[in-house]
């Protein structure tokens, strides 16, 4: 069986944000459009109540880093600082932790 591609409600305070789910991997594009740098935290809104591995892809620099704060939120899933600087993109990889 193929994995399928759904749609993810991604909400952020200042950032734009994209998600999208493959099997039990998340994906969450992040944009900081502004000209200035800044902190956002981002919800991923999902109905699983599980932990996460969790790190980020920085395209431009094509480096990864890793993201420490996670917490389970009502809503989903909360990673509440997320630094980007302006024009910065970043990729949240979440993987389910075994």
């Amino acid at each position: 069986m193929e994995d399928e591609f759904e749609i993810l409600d991604v909400k952020a305070d200042i950032i734009e944000a994209y998600g999208l789910k493959c099997g039990d991997e998340l994906f969450v594009c992040l944009l900081n459009n502004s000209n200035s740098d800044v902190k956002s935290k981002v919800m991923i809104k999902i109905a699983e109540r599980r932990s996460y591995n969790v790190q980020g892809f920085m395209p431009a620099k094509r480096t990864y880093r890793k993201i420490w704060n996670t917490a389970a939120a009502k809503e989903g899933l909360l990673v509440p600082a997320i630094k980007l600087a302006s024009k910065e993109s970043l990729i949240l990889i979440l993987s389910p932790k075994k």
